[in-house]
């Protein structure tokens, strides 16, 4: 108990000066008639009477209208105006002191961007991982033998697009044949794949990947057909949409990605660029236009 006597002297003191501020204020601009000493004394009945469990509020009022009125020499309308309002700034007051308090309840901006940056490297490396293609992987190819007779070298293809195996066959006796071998010649690759040095194995080249298709596969315009732009804010590298995907609506950015739940499940929505009768987006990796009528 004696501990909270510190605490509630400084809330009286306070609700003091905030009621008799309030008074003040209003006296002053209705030009009523009154002294600091009989109105720093209104504050403080008021004050004290206010801390009454329950029943001290309607009490502190009905005492403030009295002291106002003695105070003053006012008609009712002007004390009860002046007490009210006077109640109502400090009521503000009280609410400006505990914003100051409690501080800024904003959320972090450097942790939004680190969050924000984060996602869109998890969107990148999604769409990255569903649109390479393993490597072709590599096989071994048949080779001939060769019957009794001098060694002979064969060039062997594998299917289209994979480089020629040249062997060197040792020779080996077999019954029934003493003849040797005629010499193979090399065969010819299809046109794009180049054959092999003798006695090298060659790598296999890479698919080159397929040209983006500006009107983007079936399921990222599946996905494009339930968005709706719900805002458009045009203005250069900063421009902005409202897309609703007809789950959830998002803002996002010129340049910006967003992880958006859709109707085909979540994806990452990339605005690429703003035009005059449409938006180019890019679902999962894949460019799909948005027109805007």
């Amino acid at each position: 108990m004696v501990s909270q006597i510190p605490a509630l002297l400084i809330e009286f003191g306070i609700q003091t000066a905030f009621l008799l501020a309030a008074l003040w204020i209003m006296i002053k601009l209705q030009k009523l008639n009154y002294n600091f000493p009989g109105l720093l004394g209104c504050a403080l009945l008021a004050s004290a009477l206010d801390k009454i469990p329950y029943v001290g509020h309607y009490i502190a009022v009905g005492a403030l209208l009295y002291c106002v009125w003695l105070l003053t020499r006012s008609e009712y309308v002007d004390v009860a105006f002046t007490v009210f309002v006077g109640y109502a700034l400090m009521f503000g007051m009280n609410l400006w002191l505990i914003g100051a308090l409690m501080g800024d309840l904003r959320p972090s901006v450097r942790e939004a961007r680190a969050e924000r940056r984060a996602k869109e490297a998890e969107a990148q490396a999604a769409a990255a991982a569903d649109t390479n293609e393993p490597a072709m992987a590599d096989e071994t190819p048949p080779v001939k033998e060769a019957t009794n007779g001098p060694a002979t070298n064969t060039v062997v293809t594998n299917a289209p697009a994979a480089a020629a195996v040249v062997t060197n066959s040792a020779p080996t006796d077999s019954v029934g044949t003493n003849s040797p071998a005629p010499r193979a010649s090399a065969t010819n690759t299809p046109a794009g794949t180049n054959a092999a040095a003798p006695g090298t194995n060659a790598v296999p080249s890479e698919k080159p990947p397929a040209p983006i298709n500006p009107e983007g596969s079936m399921r990222s315009r599946a996905i494009v057909r339930t968005f709706s732009i719900k805002a458009l804010t045009e203005n250069g590298t900063k421009s902005s949409v409202v897309l609703d995907t007809g789950v959830k609506a998002y803002t996002i950015f010129v340049g910006e990605t967003v992880l958006m739940d859709t109707a085909q499940g979540v994806s990452a929505v990339r605005f690429d660029e703003f035009r005059k009768d449409s938006l180019i987006l890019s679902i999962d990796g894949e460019k799909t236009l948005l027109w805007l009528h």
